[in-house]
């Protein structure tokens, strides 16, 4: 498929990094939701800047989430952004740790626009391996 995306809900954001480190080439972007890692735990599992450039990451948190501070997600972006991801960032404001149940029909909109919308830096090349050539 050329379209695969990856996606974690709180702790399973690990499982997604652990799977893009090994398996990078393979997906279209990546879906973090709630995501219990940070830049730190990022860089260590996603150390070379070969496998986030170019991919694309949605992360959405809730402003009020009381478990992982919003904080350490935007940490995680930069991170991500820094590496050459294409990153969108979603803060629901009034959404705590558990959005994915609470704000079902705002997510699933909002994923579905972000997945249909093409790449906004998008190199040019072959896309049919599912995810941007390196350059």
């Amino acid at each position: 498929p050329q379209r695969v995306y990856l996606a974690g809900v709180s702790l399973g954001a690990t499982g997604v990094l652990r799977t893009l480190a090994q398996f990078g080439n393979r997906f279209q972007g990546v879906i973090l939701i709630s995501p219990c890692v940070d830049g730190k735990l990022s860089l260590r599992l996603c150390p070379k800047e070969p496998l986030w450039r170019g991919l694309r990451v949605l992360a959405i948190h809730g402003g009020a989430d009381n478990r992982i501070p919003y904080s350490s997600a935007r940490h995680g972006a930069f991170v991500y952004k820094a590496g050459g991801a294409e990153v969108t960032q979603l803060k629901y404001d009034d959404a705590d740790h558990f959005l994915f149940f609470s704000h079902q029909d705002r997510m699933r909109s909002d994923i579905a626009t972000w997945m249909t919308a093409p790449p906004s830096r998008a190199p040019s090349g072959d896309w049919s391996a599912g995810r941007a050539p390196e350059k």
